[in-house]
């Protein structure tokens, strides 16, 4: 879908978008849409990582400093107002808005589906978008991550009247949607630093709910959310999901990596099979194929069973030597809780889940102390890092060390240490700590992504040395052995990467 003229945004005839803070999840796919919808969309990033910055030239996004001739200029919410390149900006001649701002006003004249709630929208979403691609299911769309498989683009303009994107409340600015379907996968009382109390937030979902004019979905399992629902007289049919809700569904095998959903109430299917692991995944699926009948998707048995993933979603970076390395981007108690646990479902006798933590913001840190340290008593040995801020200024009982003394205060027999991230303290205490059959677990929403990935290369090139070792005594001087070797150069096609 091209614009043949620039179009209309706030009033306002648009044309060149500069986005700032580009490289983040909730920006990155946004300029995306607007680079396929037709618009001339550049962006700039202080920290803009290999792959986000490959998938956005790959998508027309073009990188670098402010334009000369801009119409809008995007912000994401991880820039501050004393940011230099935001003080760059002559407001008078350009229009700035918030990414969610745009967003909501992207979705106007769209039946929009708004993912919502407190953990796994991501998930939620990229499940929906998932089993509509494969349905054949034309829907536009804009998830706030990227999808496993690179050749997935995390946003797509195909000319639907439909939208499926991730609407997230950490902001405030989802005070500007008006959707059609809302999907709210639970409600937690989160992002301290904007909803001073849990009321704050509710008060927000109320308020979108009654702005819903076809559906709301909401979690029978979540007990903030049925009340919220029995609180709240929308003109949209209010709708339940999971155990014994409108849309029944719950998970009744497991192999694999595949869980078979049985399924009840509304849908018009008896079963679904999901590539995805945990009873919270269970859930989100079937939030996501309630929501995919509502838009009037015809479901099959097999929808979600190829399902990509989410990077940073239980992504599995290595699983060699018996060792299991995993990312995840859970950053709330309930996150790090339900994924400690999922992990611990799946051990071999006598494996271990190791932890290494990234807390993520000082007040989130502060205000849930007490639920961290009981989510990851859930695994055998925690490695602390020091808190990401994301821009926070350090706030009163919100650092890594206070953590660890409430640690010491309640769980006094756990292993727990803090540790430098930037040093090879980590990887060091890692060597000396793993053993065959533990999985260790990289969680956090910060800079904990990049040592998991170094984490997995060690292990990977440790293996590598072991195998080496055992295979020399049986090979002539003469072989050689090569670890990576492009094969495209070795087939009649030349067509091949590097094995391993």
């Amino acid at each position: 879908m091209n614009l043949k003229s620039p179009a209309t945004l706030f009033g306002h005839k648009v044309k060149r978008i500069h986005c700032l803070g580009v490289g983040g999840m909730g920006m990155a796919p946004l300029a995306i849409y607007l680079a396929q919808s037709g618009y001339e969309v550049s962006g700039q990033d202080d920290a803009l990582r290999a792959a986000v910055k490959d998938m956005l030239l790959r998508h027309g996004v073009s990188l670098g400093t402010l334009p000369s001739e801009c119409d809008l200029v995007v912000v994401s919410s991880a820039i501050k107002s004393g940011h230099q390149d935001l003080a760059a900006v002559d407001q008078e001649k350009t229009l700035v808005v918030k990414r969610g701002v745009l967003l909501a006003e992207v979705a106007q004249g769209k039946k929009l589906v708004a993912i919502c709630g407190s953990h796994g929208k991501t998930t939620t979403t990229a499940l929906l978008i998932d089993a509509l691609r494969r349905l054949g299911f034309s829907a536009d769309y804009i998830l706030g991550g990227l999808f496993t498989d690179a050749s997935v683009p995390p946003a797509a303009c195909t000319g639907s009247d439909w939208l499926v994107a991730e609407v997230d409340e950490s902001d405030g600015t989802i005070g500007q949607f008006n959707p059609e379907i809302s999907l709210v996968v639970n409600l937690d009382w989160d992002h301290t630093d904007h909803y001073k109390t849990s009321d704050d937030l509710s008060t927000t979902f109320r308020d979108l709910i009654e702005r819903t004019t076809a559906a709301v979905l909401t979690s029978q399992e979540c007990e903030m959310s049925v009340q919220l629902s029995h609180e709240t007289k929308p003109s949209a049919e209010m709708l339940t999901f999971g155990r014994g809700g409108t849309f029944a569904g719950e998970s009744s095998t497991k192999h694999d990596g595949i869980q078979t959903l049985t399924l009840g109430g509304r849908f018009a299917l008896e079963s679904v099979r999901v590539r995805a692991t945990g009873d919270f995944n269970a859930r989100n699926a079937v939030g996501a194929l309630a929501t995919a009948q509502l838009m009037g998707a015809t479901l099959q048995e097999d929808a979600l069973e190829n399902f990509v993933g989410v990077r940073r979603r239980q992504s599995v970076l290595c699983d060699e030597g018996g060792i299991r390395v995993i990312e995840d981007y859970a950053h709330h108690p309930k996150e790090v809780g339900a994924l400690l646990g999922s992990l611990r479902e799946g051990l071999s006798d006598g494996g271990r889940v190791i932890a290494v933590f990234q807390p993520h913001r000082f007040s989130r840190t502060a205000q849930f102390k007490e639920d961290f340290v009981a989510a990851l008593s859930l695994a055998d040995e925690v490695f602390l890092l020091e808190v990401y801020s994301a821009g926070e200024t350090p706030v009163a009982g919100g650092t890594s060390a206070d953590l660890l003394a409430e640690w010491e205060g309640i769980r006094p027999k756990s292993l727990v240490r803090l540790v430098d991230e930037q040093s090879v303290e980590l990887f060091e205490l890692l060597a000396r700590t793993v053993r065959s059959g533990d999985t260790v677990a990289f969680v956090g929403a910060g800079t904990i992504d990049e040592s998991a990935h170094d984490y997995a290369r060690r292990c990977r090139a440790k293996r590598w040395d072991a195998f080496v070792d055992a295979a020399k005594p049986l090979l002539s001087s003469e072989t050689l052995l090569k670890r990576e070797e492009p094969l495209a150069n070795k087939t009649t096609m030349r067509v091949g990467g590097a094995a391993r």
